[in-house]
């Protein structure tokens, strides 16, 4: 019976807004459908607002969370970058955040944000004339693994790849 509830308001459930309908269908395969929508909901503004403030495309904003935490704020990778956008500590205090900010979703999504515009702006210094994808591919390397990864010669990853099919759609 619980079971059958929790379908029916997962297939009621269809936001409008596509960034929210991303954050739900991305987080449904890992959380259920309540914590689904709970989740959409709480972090669709956030996540726009910090998209508009660095001018990133929402939905490659949403996906870049998506692909680096699943949405989960208490994400901790092997590394020991932290949060929605796996920001690494010393970013965090590089910015005048103490370790009681790391984990606020208001600041990694801020801080993420912006560390995927400063990215972006050093890629389209350095790679002039390239095209908008080919700056996106070497921005998403830069932000994930380090930008002594694309001065290595890494243009491209399936992390690049999988964040940058959101914009196919």
């Amino acid at each position: 019976m619980l079971a059958s509830l929790a379908m029916a308001a997962a297939l009621t459930y269809a936001p409008s807004d596509p960034v929210e309908a991303f954050i739900y269908e991305k987080c449904l395969s890992t959380y259920s459908a309540a914590v689904s929508k709970e989740k959409a909901r709480y972090y669709t503004p956030m996540v726009r607002s910090k998209a508009d403030k660095y001018e990133i495309h929402p939905l490659l904003f949403a996906s870049i969370i998506w692909h680096e935490s699943n949405y989960n704020p208490r994400e901790v990778s092997p590394a020991g970058a932290l949060g929605l956008g796996q920001v690494m500590p010393f970013h965090f205090s590089n910015h005048g955040y103490g370790p009681r900010a790391w984990r606020d979703p208001e600041v990694n999504l801020d801080l993420a944000a912006r560390l995927y515009s400063w990215y972006r702006s050093r890629m389209r210094a350095a790679y002039r004339g390239l095209p908008d994808r080919e700056i996106a591919h070497r921005t998403l390397v830069a932000y994930n693994m380090g930008p002594l990864a694309v001065s290595r010669g890494i243009y491209r990853s399936r992390y690049s790849q999988a964040i940058l099919k959101v914009l196919r759609r």
